[in-house]
């Protein structure tokens, strides 16, 4: 696949998992792009406490992720 951007529309999620590893936590993200379908990708988040029991929302626009939970918000550029 050429290096070019993809839009993420609201349909792009279908979860959003955790996984441990060296101590760093990461988001999994799954994509339903037409040209990347069924595949998906890690985001690292440098918090070690990040609360993914509390998140209250997850939205997409364009390319940007954002996650809501009760005490604030993180925005990833995809």
């Amino acid at each position: 696949m050429k290096n070019e951007n993809i839009i993420l529309q609201e349909k792009t999620w279908a979860n959003i998992k955790t996984r441990f590893q060296y101590g760093m936590t990461y988001i999994r993200v799954y994509l339903t792009d037409k040209r990347i379908y069924g595949k998906s990708f890690l985001i690292p988040i440098k918090i070690f406490d990040f609360p993914f029991s509390d998140i209250q929302e997850t939205e997409v626009k364009g390319n940007r992720l954002r996650i809501r939970w009760s005490k604030g918000k993180i925005s990833v550029w995809l």
